[in-house]
């Protein structure tokens, strides 16, 4: 059952109702965006969580504007730019090939190679790290799948192999995944 919202009894109580676990997104006059993810716990209790909506997109600009970046990745005849925190918090392939390149001194002053991977696709990988956001513009789903796998992403991996079995496997995960 899909949740459902009606009207309490004054214009600002909204009473939820459906099958945990769902996330509800909420717009406010105030220009605030946030969503509530509702789920139960084993002991029956309902637990709620906000979320910043502009969060995936704050973190993404960073990406696209390249502001503040302290890393570079040599991908084919490539120099990507990127920022060390947000990778290591995300790939702990990608944490451990940063720390042992930041331990040596001269070599920290170079990029980092990344010879495995397409430009296009290590991007791709990029833009899920910052984001959460699984990329369409990859031609190649099972090379995006395969760098997933090789740094770790363990949710983009699951997400390329869902995309990979076909749409309604892909379509099925999505549904069955979340309520917006």
């Amino acid at each position: 059952m899909r949740p459902s919202l009606e009207n309490g009894t004054n214009s600002q109580t909204k009473t939820f109702s459906g099958e945990l676990p769902f996330a509800v997104t909420v717009k406010t006059d105030s220009a605030i965006d946030f969503k509530i993810f509702t789920t139960d716990t084993a002991e029956g209790f309902s637990v709620h969580q906000l979320i910043d909506v502009r969060h995936s997109p704050d973190l993404s600009s960073l990406l696209v504007n390249q502001n503040l970046t302290n890393v570079r990745f040599q991908v084919g005849d490539e120099v990507i730019p990127a920022h060390r925190s947000v990778i290591a918090a995300r790939s702990p392939v990608l944490a451990t090939l940063l720390s042992a390149h930041f331990e040596d001194k001269e070599r920290s002053k170079g990029a980092i190679s990344i010879p495995s991977v397409q430009p296009d696709v290590f991007r791709a990988l990029l833009r899920f790290l910052y984001s959460g956001n699984r990329v369409n513009t990859v031609t190649d789903r099972h090379q995006l799948g395969a760098a997933a796998e090789e740094f770790q992403v363990l949710t983009l991996a699951s997400l390329c192999r869902a995309a990979a079995s076909g749409p309604s496997n892909y379509e099925g995960l999505i549904n069955n995944a979340s309520f917006s």
